[in-house]
């Protein structure tokens, strides 16, 4: 009789194992994996009011490619604003974070205060390359960024900001 139940509670154990395990690979190589992490894990991330996406293609394993992302009132920046994204695409998700590739088109910024910024770029083998664009900034709204105070007081506008980093 306690064989019995012994063998039970192992194969039990077992049997839950290997349901896990069988989880994780399906969520890690499926497009329905890729969605339940966009759609659960990325807005813990982006802290923002609102997020939606339009489409995704891929998987965790291979990498992903997210499209038409909106986002609006995200905390970091002065309220009422909104991060318009064309498409970001991210790879080399092997569990390494030092090969992960980030790839974003087109993302626009648009502050109350501000003319929208544009942004493009891609993050690749810990080296970031990006292209800044916007006619004209406000100065106090920026600073506002910046929660230790840093620039406490500025004032004024910039323009025709053209940057490539």
């Amino acid at each position: 009789m306690l064989k019995r139940i012994r063998t039970g509670v192992v194969i039990s154990i077992l049997s839950v194992f290997l349901f896990l395990v069988c989880a994780a690979i399906y969520l890690i190589t499926t497009l329905r994996g890729a969605e339940l992490f966009v759609r659960w894990v990325v807005p813990h991330y982006i802290q923002a009011e609102k997020f939606n996406y339009q489409q995704i293609k891929g998987n965790l394993r291979e990498g992903i490619e997210v499209a038409a992302i909106e986002c609006s009132n995200l905390v970091y920046f002065p309220k009422d604003n909104s991060l318009r994204i064309q498409k970001i695409s991210i790879g080399g998700l092997q569990w390494d974070l030092n090969k992960i590739k980030i790839l974003v088109e087109n993302a626009r910024i648009s502050l109350p205060s501000s003319d929208p910024i544009i942004l493009s770029g891609y993050f690749q083998d810990q080296t970031m390359q990006a292209h800044i664009f916007s006619k004209w900034l406000s100065i106090e709204e920026m600073m506002g960024l910046f929660h230790n105070g840093l620039g406490k007081g500025l004032q004024g506008d910039i323009t025709q900001i053209d940057l490539k980093i």
